[in-house]
């Protein structure tokens, strides 16, 4: 996924413009809770809350009811207040120790094999440090928060833990409510029918209430800040709250925090109540998820690789939705597209791509959720378009028709089939399957038999692109191989033949003889400066450039579009219009293993980018990988994943981009895309 606008040309000042957030601003800082992009630490949920954390272990932002429903989040911040018992002499001064602040030191990892994360906070000129742990329960919509305070010094110390919030429920700036529900001992936000009770095991002493003021400052933080809780029972309108509590002595004593969702208020206060009642932990969170992935653990590898590839099953398991089995691109980073075009959303050819690879690792049940998600939201043209929300309702796009995303959803749920054997879903699913490949057909260029104009992989550029291409023999191949399965000869032969006109169209017009390596395009929308720049060039010669109309005006075409891509290798993989081993795919990877490669080992994109700078992904770098290994160059599919390796994030999780300048991960994390061909070379690896 890229922006729907490309860089300017101060690229290096755009960059530190929208540096990506880790944690909430001390004090809060209203401006920057939408603008600035967040690069999370960790992720939990349960397929209908997700939950997101900040470096340091803080509640970063929530979605709910469904998995990109939000965000609702403006600022969370945890501090504790200690009263030393005795006197002492370097007693540290009494006043809140907001965890964002930089006095503090964070150790945050996950819990093995689940989704839930344990932070050590320690603060040396406080004297304390603070144990958590936190986990999305299973079942039940609730955040769980276990939490310890112990002193580092001799002198007996009194603590109370101060909760700061502010929801922008469902990302407005008004027609909240925030109310201390004495009642509960809960600190409730709301707005229409979503609703959030913080609730509590330790006896609440101070709350406090208030309306941010127009200009977006946040009064009641500096008043919470000085000890001076207002005790206002409501505030309407952009709300912020405070609860604090009393957790006895600062002796490790471990205590009980929960965050209920639900869609009444009593719905929620009652769930609340529950989980408090019968003290619901974090361990009852990790018993499902290690009984939920019990047999489905990678056999082979280093610990980390087993770790990872855990990870990569979770993670996609938490971006899945578990009511409609829509699977998102990533957790929303940028609600208001201030840096991109937001990432959650699903994209039908990065949940097509995800699901097979889930489908690799025998996980069949989460992929038919996504594939059963994708028949519903087929349209009556029998395509997908660009991308949708979890519930199937057509997201923001710049490009609604991109032609790759049909065949790769026809590809994949093909795939499904000639795995699991399941010939009666093959025939209820059979006339959607017909149906997409008859419209993509019917849209074949007239003139080569290629795939149609349209937008690329990447979702910048508009050509015949080779991946497209890809795409579409990939449907046609794997509809032929599901009609010899149901006994459709005459559909299968028909399909078979269909797939082997792309795939000579392929060869005949995408082959560059004079470069010895697959084009990424044909005609290749530019734009008019573009095109005289190259009229100017001497060795220009007049048939590289088409002119053409399209809707009414003068467009310019190149017709032979050089550019190294690794959307390429979908000639080889997935899609196998050609082997691996074939010697135009393995002469166009050895050059984009020389040309794309940066300096420290990743893939670029392409040849030229600059989007969020040129850096190196996951997801390319793993294909180049995927393609050595398949090509019989083990050794150089694994200097490939030991680069992915080195650039996971501190807990496991793959982010889309890693910094071309200092090597770390960047931009998006985690990518489900990344976490799937994670999966897929981690299992070829590991055969």
């Amino acid at each position: 996924m890229t922006p729907f606008r490309q860089e300017p040309e101060n690229l290096e000042m755009r960059l530190d413009m929208h540096a990506s957030l880790t944690r909430f601003a001390m004090p809060p800082a209203q401006q920057h809770a939408f603008t600035l992009p967040w690069l999370y630490s960790a992720i939990l949920g349960n397929g209908r809350m997700l939950a997101c954390l900040d470096a340091t272990g803080a509640l970063a932002q929530l979605f709910y009811p469904h998995i990109d429903v939000g965000p609702h989040v403006r600022t969370f911040h945890l501090g504790v207040r200690l009263t030393p018992l005795a006197p002492e002499r370097d007693a540290a001064p009494e006043r809140v120790w907001w965890l964002a602040d930089a006095s503090w030191q964070h150790v945050m990892t996950h819990i093995d094999r689940a989704a839930g994360v344990r932070i050590i906070s320690t603060n040396a000129d406080a004297g304390i440090r603070l144990e958590r742990a936190l986990a999305a329960h299973p079942t039940e919509d609730a955040l769980i928060m276990e939490c310890a305070v112990s002193t580092l010094r001799d002198v007996p110390v009194a603590c109370e833990l101060i909760v700061f919030a502010g929801f922008d429920i469902d990302h407005r700036q008004s027609g909240a409510t925030c109310h201390f529900a004495s009642d509960h001992s809960s600190l409730v936000f709301y707005g229409k029918d979503r609703y959030f009770a913080l609730r509590g095991q330790p006896p609440v002493i101070n709350f406090a209430t208030d309306q941010v003021s127009a200009w977006g400052e946040d009064h009641l933080f500096a008043a919470v800040d000085a000890g001076h809780f207002n005790a206002t029972d409501f505030a309407i309108g952009r709300v912020s709250g405070a609860v604090c509590y009393d957790l006895g002595m600062a002796d490790g004593r471990a205590h009980h925090l929960y965050l209920a969702c639900g869609r009444t208020l009593e719905q929620t206060h009652a769930l609340g109540a529950a989980l408090l009642a019968r003290r619901a932990s974090v361990a009852e969170a990790v018993a499902w998820w290690h009984e939920r992935y019990r047999n489905a653990w990678l056999a082979r590898g280093s610990e980390t690789t087993r770790r990872l590839f855990d990870r990569s099953l979770i993670t996609l398991n938490l971006l899945t939705d578990r009511a409609t089995g829509g699977i998102i691109a990533a957790p929303e980073m940028d609600p208001t597209f201030q840096s991109c075009g937001g990432y959650g959303y699903c994209w039908p050819r990065d949940g097509a791509f995800i699901a097979h690879a889930l489908d690799t690792v025998g996980q069949h049940a989460h992929a038919r959720n996504f594939y059963d998600w994708a028949l519903a939201n087929q349209n009556e043209k029998g395509i997908w378009l660009h991308r949708y929300d979890v519930q199937g309702r057509l997201g923001p796009s710049w490009g609604l028709v991109q032609f790759d995303e049909t065949g790769m959803v026809v590809w994949a749920l093909c795939q499904h089939i000639l795995l699991t054997g399941d010939l009666d879903y093959a025939r209820k699913v059979w006339p959607s399957l017909v149906r997409a490949c008859e419209s993509m057909q019917a849209a074949l260029d007239a003139e080569t038999g290629l795939a149609p104009f349209t937008v690329d992989l990447w979702e910048e550029i508009a050509s015949i692109s080779a991946y497209a291409c890809a795409c579409t023999f990939g449907g046609f191949q794997a509809l032929a191989q599901v009609a010899e399965k149901l006994g459709e000869r005459e559909a299968a032969a028909h399909w078979h033949s269909a797939a082997e006109q792309m795939r000579n169209a392929i060869a005949t017009h995408l082959w560059d003889v004079e470069q010895q390596r697959f084009l990424r395009s044909r005609n290749l929308l530019i734009n008019v400066q573009e095109a005289e720049s190259r009229h100017r060039q001497p060795d220009f010669s007049p048939d590289t450039i088409r002119e053409v109309e399209i809707h009414g005006k003068k467009r310019h075409l190149l017709v032979k579009d050089p550019t190294l891509d690794i959307s390429i290798l979908g000639l080889s993989l997935p899609f196998n219009v050609f082997a691996p081993d074939d010697p135009r795919i393995v002469a166009t990877a050895g050059q984009m293993a020389e040309r794309l490669r940066g300096p420290d080992g990743g893939i670029k994109r392409y040849e030229h980018d600059n989007y969020r700078g040129g850096n190196p992904w996951i997801l390319t770098t793993l294909w180049l990988a995927w393609q050595r290994l398949a090509q019989g160059d083990r050794a150089g599919a694994q200097d490939l994943y030991q680069w992915v390796l080195a650039h996971r994030t501190r807990l496991d999780l793959l982010p889309e981009q890693v910094d071309r300048r200092t090597g770390e991960p960047c931009w998006v994390v985690p990518l489900a895309w990344s976490h799937a061909m994670f999966i897929l070379v981690a299992n070829m690896l590991d055969e």
